[in-house]
This record gives structure tokens, C-alpha cells and sequence, in this order.
């Protein structure tokens, strides 16, 4: 007998319990919907605990050009229905920290102002996995970008993140971060405002955290 777990808009669980939910499930069924950052931060969870993850209502979602979510969920629903396995590796902690920002969608401020954070912290001696520098961005889908992702979530001690509610990559790798435990401090936390679901769960991640940089 298969445990199935579905993430789709009427899934009202808490960030906790869907996390729960997730991680006793054998395979997660998605009703995608890459606008709904309850589904996103699902997703990332799923992701992030190597769940196979099939698509509900594959027919109805597009496939895009580019890098895109829809892209990524169609290639995950693919290697389900094929019967691949992702496997969870084994990773030394070797990373101070993974930072959650905005890439595509930051502004020549904004990315100084991130360029300007991580270098101050590894003048301090830190082991930061930045994105923007980091991660090979030359990926026509999407996927390998979010496997190189989680596998520098893996390896960090801890996660920081620059909140920008507009960002969909940050909402997924929250998504991923939560369901493996990470500890989150938010660097502008401030912005963190609203009692949705996304805003929510940073604010139970970043729960007390020392002030660090």
C-alpha cells in the first residue's frame, strides 16, 4: 500500500503538519499552481526530502520556456511516473551558511547590498553558498539549478535569507530548509509582515535566533 500525500490549495495544514505529513508519505501528489506559495513551500519540502512528486493536474500545466516552476514539477511528475528514485546523499555540514535572495528578480541595489553581506561574512572566516555565485545558472529547466540548491542546504550548518515575498526560488528553498531542519536568520526581518502562510513559517523558522553578522 502507497502513503499518499496531497499538497493542493484546500491543504490548510500547518507548516508542521504538512511537514509530518510529507515525510511519513511514500509519494506526494501535487495540484501545481507555481502562484500559490502554500503549494511553492510545499513543494520545496517534498523536494527537499526526496519524495517523488507527481502532478494531479498534469494536463493542465503548460510547460514553459526557459527556467520555470512549471518545468521543474513536469520533469519531477516524469521521473514518478517512470519510476525514479532521487536518493538522499550523504553530506558533511561544510558550509556556515546557504543564502535564500532573489536572483532573476534582484535589482542592481539589491545585489550589491548581497554581494556587499557575503563578502563581509566570509572576510569573517564563513563558508557561504551564494546563489548568485555559486549555483550554475546555465540550466534551460530549472532542475539541476534547485538540486544544487538543496544539496548546499544540506551542507549548511545554517540558513540566512534576504526576504523578498516576490521571489518564487526563495519560497521553494524555504520549503526545503524547513523540512530538513534548518535553522533560518532573516536579515531583514522587518519585512517579514503578513499572516499568510509564507511570512508565517519564516517567522516560526527565525523564532529567537541570535543576531549573528
Amino acid at each position: 500500500m502507497v502513503w499518499v500525500y496531497t499538497i493542493d490549495e484546500c491543504n490548510f495544514d500547518s507548516a508542521h503538519a504538512m511537514r509530518d505529513g510529507i515525510r511519513e508519505a511514500d509519494e506526494i501528489h501535487v495540484e501545481w499552481n507555481r502562484e500559490n506559495e502554500h503549494t511553492l513551500v510545499g513543494c520545496g519540502m517534498a523536494f527537499g526530502d526526496f519524495k517523488p512528486i507527481r502532478l494531479a493536474n498534469r494536463s493542465f500545466v503548460p510547460k514553459i520556456e526557459g527556467k520555470d516552476f512549471n518545468n521543474v514539477m513536469l520533469t519531477l511528475d516524469d521521473m514518478a511516473r517512470g519510476g525514479e528514485r532521487r536518493n538522499r546523499p550523504e553530506i558533511d555540514e561544510d558550509l556556515t551558511f546557504f543564502l535564500i535572495c532573489s536572483v532573476r528578480e534582484a535589482d542592481k541595489a539589491l545585489k550589491k547590498y548581497l554581494d556587499d553581506y557575503v563578502d563581509r561574512a566570509q572576510i569573517f572566516g564563513n563558508k557561504v553558498h551564494y546563489p548568485a555565485r555559486h549555483t550554475n545558472q546555465d540550466d534551460p529547466i530549472g532542475y539541476n539549478i534547485c538540486s544544487q540548491n538543496l544539496n548546499a542546504i544540506l551542507r549548511s550548518s545554517e540558513i540566512h535569507q534576504h526576504y523578498a515575498p516576490i521571489s518564487t526560488g526563495s519560497k521553494f528553498d524555504v520549503g526545503m530548509s524547513f523540512v530538513n531542519c534548518k535553522r533560518l536568520y532573516v536579515i531583514n526581518r522587518d519585512d517579514v509582515r503578513g499572516r499568510e502562510f509564507y511570512p508565517s513559517i519564516v517567522r516560526s523558522m527565525a523564532l529567537s535566533y541570535p543576531e549573528t553578522l
